[in-house]
Order: structure tokens, then sequence, then C-alpha cells
């Protein structure tokens, strides 16, 4: 015989439900704290000399002004930049929740000391404190930097951006144009792109991917990414709220 499930009054389903949510969370959790942080990109290549921008992102953006991003790379031959060009490890992080930081490869790079590094960032409070997440977790990111050819380095795809004038915010049913931007401009490159919740906003391209078309679906945010089509490797991120 097929029983009924059981069906809890509304304040003991309540008294469940935040139950659950300790359970989960644990003790130490604080609801009024960051949430993620990230980069706008897992990986950059670069040649000798040539630089690029990352971007940082903190959620919410509201708790993380006002933050400090302090860069540190595994190797003495990446230089992080600041964005105004100056020798900097930290930048602060603005009203948006975001930071910019200028990523260089040194001009007398040599391939023989290996083709690879690490940048990585962490947040800090004014006091010099780990910024930490509700679960007492130090908020962290990295991305892998890696090396071209010296003689090659012209013709080596650097960085693919998407253009910041991207719109933030979408209505249900709107749609909006991508570009998507490649450096060096005269390395051609076959793109295509994602949305990390469709359900939110979609996403469609033609080859060879410079442009795409960008449809909001439902209230909520999505994440569109470019990504280059041979090597799989993720590029640009732009984030995009539908309400």
């Amino acid at each position: 015989m097929m029983r009924s499930p059981l069906r809890l009054p509304g304040a003991a389903a309540l008294f469940c439900a935040a139950l659950a949510a300790l359970s989960c969370y644990g003790p130490g959790f604080e609801p009024d704290a960051l949430t993620s942080v990230s980069l706008d990109r897992d990986a950059l290549r670069l040649a000798p000399g040539a630089s690029a921008y990352v971007v940082l992102t903190a959620r919410p953006n509201s708790l993380a002004s006002g933050l400090r991003a302090v860069w540190t790379s595994s190797s003495d031959e990446i230089a992080v930049l600041g964005p105004d060009g100056l020798d900097e490890d930290e930048t602060a992080i603005g009203e948006d929740g975001t930071a910019r930081m200028r990523i260089a490869l040194c001009e007398d790079w040599a391939i023989g000391k290996g083709d690879r590094a690490s940048v990585s960032v962490a947040l800090f409070g004014e006091g010099g404190e780990p910024a930490r997440d509700g679960s007492g977790r130090a908020l962290s990111a990295s991305l892998i930097v890696f090396a071209g050819e010296p003689e090659g380095g012209a013709g080596l795809l650097s960085d693919v951006r998407i253009d910041e004038n991207a719109p933030l915010g979408m209505s249900p049913g709107q749609t909006a144009r991508f570009d998507a931007e490649t450096y060096p401009p005269s390395v051609a490159a076959r793109l295509r792109w994602t949305s990390s919740d469709p359900r939110v906003a979609t996403v469609e391209w033609d080859p060879p991917g410079l442009k795409a078309t960008v449809t909001a679906i439902s209230p909520g945010r999505t994440t569109i990414t470019v990504i280059t089509a041979d090597d799989g490797r993720r590029w640009g991120r732009h984030s995009v709220t539908v309400n």
C-alpha cells in the first residue's frame, strides 16, 4: 500500500529547514560574508615582452568593495604589473566588486627555464586579515601563464576578451550581441561560447565565433565565457543578470 508523505505544519517545516541549513554550513557560517572570488580566465598565453589584463570579481560586491587584492607569481620571470603600468603586487577592489591587474612576461624569458608559471591572488581587509567566505575559508583564485617560443611570439594568441560594452543586465526575451577581441588581432582563432546557466540566458554563434548572440530567458545570473575551440581554453568571462 502506498503511503502519502508526512506533511509538517508550516512552523515545524521552517524549523527543520533552519536545522538543515545549519548542518550544511556549520556552526561558524556567517551569512553576511563573501561568497566567491574568480578570475575572468583560467589561463593566459604570452610571448616574451607581451602583457594582458586579468579581471578579478568578488561577490557580493557590496562586501568586496574596499578590500585589497594581493597578487603573487610562482616565477620571477613573470612580472605582475599594476593597472597603471607600475610595478605593484596589489590592487584595490572597486564598488562593482572587480579589480584589474596587468600581467607581463619578461622580454628576456628563456624557454629552458620552463614554459609556464602560476599567478595567484588573495583578498585582504584593511587590517591585513584574509577575507573569508561564510564557512571561514580564505578566498583566492589563480591562473596559469604559458610562455610562447621567442621566434614565434608574433603568431601566438595572447588574449581573448569580451568587449567591455557587453550589457551587464538584460530583461527576459531581450537579445544582445557580444563581441570577442583577440590579441594580437592578426592571429586567427576559432572560438566558441558557453552560458553557465542556460535557464537564465542562452548564447549562439557562427564560426569563427568572434560574435555571439545572447538571449535572456528568465531572472537570475549567468556567466558568458568565450573559449578557444582548438584547445578548450577559457579566456574572457562576462557576468549577466536577468531581471
